[in-house]
């Protein structure tokens, strides 16, 4: 067998044994990437531009559309609030909110609960300007404290 076949016939295989595509399988596997990029963005707010910081991994190929539509799912799951202020941003709730979701089987693997809890409470990214930390605290959806920069 030449080195194509086989290829192929391990596609095939890893297709079988999975039940589905390997296509299908990349995508949710990146979307649980994007959800989890959002969840460890530094402070209780993530943007498009903060996520990207975070790696060069989201840096190559994060859309804005796939950021918007990955935190709408989160936002349904409960993590959080998807707002306009300006821009798109996600608004994470509380450490303490959030750790139930995140001790589940189903969310465990997206972040620990320890490592969501450190990242909530680091310095918010520069990424989130002056403008949009207004935005979100006018919309009542985080008190002005909460970007006096935490202690760590």
């Amino acid at each position: 067998m030449d080195i194509k076949t086989q290829g192929l016939f391990l596609l095939f295989f890893m297709q079988i044994k999975c039940g589905r595509p390997l296509a299908q399988q990349f995508s949710q596997l990146r979307s649980r990437n994007v959800m989890a990029g959002i969840l460890l963005a530094p402070g209780p707010v993530s943007t498009l531009v903060s996520v990207k910081r975070l790696s060069k991994v989201f840096n190559d190929g994060l859309s804005r559309t796939k950021f918007i539509s990955t935190a709408k799912k989160l936002e349904e799951l409960g993590f959080g609030v998807l707002a306009n202020a300006g821009q798109h941003v996600f608004v994470k709730l509380a450490p303490e909110n959030v750790q139930p979701l995140l001790m589940s089987s189903e969310y465990c693997d997206l972040c620990t609960a320890q490592k969501y809890e450190l990242n909530y409470r680091k310095p918010t990214s520069s990424a989130v300007g002056q403008k949009v930390k207004e935005a979100v605290v006018a919309m009542g959806l985080v008190q002005p404290e909460a970007f006096n920069e935490f202690v760590m």
